[in-house]
């Protein structure tokens, strides 16, 4: 199979994973990315000996740089488009002659029966939104054009089968909406790390530590509402950076608990900290608030949106805990331990101390990499098949 695969916005983490599944899955990659996102995916051509990887320095010369790639790119047989957030006018007004996935990341904006605005409610979040409503939504008309392309795209592809059942019930575009989830990632088995002596119970919660996203506080009020002999059993990692004051008062109320260990981070994580962290842990544990923000638009987590916390459960093989209104892929339940409340948090929290949850933290082999690049791969044919049965 050749597969023309584009992400000239962001999701670097997703487009390397997915090149990995692609190399093993032994599909011809013409692949069309920036500089910098490439710098991010941190991968070697030579190393992808089924890829040819074209680069482009600058934003904007992206309708050119893909004009001159046409001949190449209609020698394939589907292209991917791992994310499309910008150059909606370009895209929809060029003549593809080899059928257009898109893959869905947030799905409300993108196929939303109605627009469902949210502008947030900071004097930052007011900045961005005035510069995006005259930049994008009016300078660039990105609402009509993104419109209109999406009316030339052959199939959406989604990360959860929870967007999917999302997009079934909300959708504008019936006849594009399949079954079709494509995985984002697969796991990448880390080497334990042995505990300290106080034999401390990890828990990692990943992601900046930020009121928009997520609710931490109901992670303070369950912490301060344990006791400090089990406190003194939980070592908690704020696995992103704090650079807000909500950010350092959350850090402020967590040091001040009594025999709870803290690890936190000032600025951004790197890797290497990144995946210490991840072999240390026992858990992760995902505050998500259940609105979320894309754009200036409405996102619902667990539904309409994925949280990048289900697949670091994938990616690193975690059991997790989880508000119970996310909706997690039936094959991850086994693996989740789901919260209402403060004081269900806390429960969870004193089971972990003791050794006592019921979460599974075995069985993570169904989404090792041969797996995972073989399903990718029968998805990408299935489509090309699809597109050739319609013709």
């Amino acid at each position: 199979m050749k597969l023309v695969l584009i992400e000239f916005d962001y999701h670097a983490e997703v487009l390397r994973d997915t090149c990995l599944l692609l190399s093993k899955a032994e599909v011809d990659v013409y692949l069309l990315t920036t500089d910098k996102i490439w710098r991010q995916v941190a991968l070697k051509e030579e190393n992808l000996p089924r890829f040819t990887v074209n680069l482009v320095n600058r934003r904007s010369k992206i309708p050119a740089f893909v004009s001159a790639k046409l001949d190449e790119i209609h020698k394939m047989d589907l292209v991917l488009l791992n994310t499309l957030a910008s150059h909606y006018q370009y895209f929809a007004r060029t003549d593809f002659r080899i059928p257009l996935a898109l893959r869905i990341h947030n799905t409300q904006t993108y196929l939303g029966k109605k627009v469902r605005f949210d502008f947030g409610s900071g004097w930052q979040d007011w900045k961005y939104n005035l510069r995006h409503i005259f930049g994008k939504s009016i300078g660039k008309l990105d609402w009509y054009y993104r419109k209109k392309f999406l009316q030339k795209v052959n199939f959406f592809v989604f990360p959860s089968r929870a967007m999917v059942s999302f997009a079934q019930n909300n959708h504008q575009y019936a006849s594009k909406v399949n079954d079709i989830v494509l995985p984002l990632t697969f796991y990448h088995p880390l080497e334990s790390e042995q505990h300290d002596t106080k034999s401390r119970v990890s828990v990692v919660i990943p992601g900046t530590v930020e009121k928009k996203r997520r609710d931490y506080k109901i992670v303070v009020e369950a912490l301060r509402s344990m006791d400090a002999h089990d406190l003194g059993k939980i070592a908690l990692c704020l696995l992103g950076k704090i650079d807000d004051w909500y950010g350092r008062e959350i850090l402020n109320e967590l040091l001040g608990l009594e025999g709870l260990e803290v690890r936190h981070f000032s600025d951004f994580v790197p890797q290497d900290a990144f995946e210490q962290a991840m072999r240390r842990a026992d858990f992760l544990l995902l505050p998500l608030q259940s609105k979320a923000r894309y754009q200036i638009y409405r996102e619902y987590y667990g539904s309409s949106k994925i949280s990048g916390g289900e697949s670091a459960m994938i990616k690193y093989g975690k059991p997790a805990m989880i508000p119970s209104f996310y909706k997690v892929d039936d094959a991850l339940t086994e693996h989740a331990l789901f919260f209402d409340s403060a004081n269900e948090l806390r429960g969870l929290l004193e089971k972990a101390a003791s050794h006592k949850t019921e979460a599974s933290d075995g069985k993570w082999e169904q989404f090792g990499i041969e797996k995972t690049a073989r399903k990718t791969k029968e998805i990408l044919e299935s489509l090309v098949e699809k597109d050739k049965s319609a013709s």
